[in-house]
């Protein structure tokens, strides 16, 4: 049996997170930001074998006991975009056939 259609149109919502950060950056303000906060800083992860089961033969597992080093570099915000921006732009493009039957 065929699905009955809805003539109205999907009621979408989209969530606000009302708390605040502190001053985000954008990428035009990466000029503004000390030199010392531009340098990507390292962050060391103890590894976790458990987390990684595997068969390790005898000396093989030296890469395990030291620890992950990760860069963390500074985060900028790209841009901001309104979930329901996009959605009504989808809306509002014509469907094409392949778009129609799924």
């Amino acid at each position: 049996m065929a699905r009955k259609t809805s003539k109205q149109p999907t009621h979408v919502s989209s969530l606000k997170h009302h708390d605040k950060r502190a001053s985000i950056p954008t990428e035009e303000l990466r000029d503004v930001v000390a030199e010392e906060e531009q340098k990507p800083k390292t962050i060391l992860y103890p590894l976790a074998p458990s987390l990684n089961p595997q068969l390790v033969w005898k000396g093989k597992d030296e890469r395990d006991r030291q620890f992950l080093a990760v860069p963390a570099v500074p985060v900028y915000v790209q841009e901001k975009i309104d979930p329901q921006s996009i959605i009504d732009s989808i809306r509002s493009r014509p469907r094409s056939q392949g778009e129609m039957t799924g």
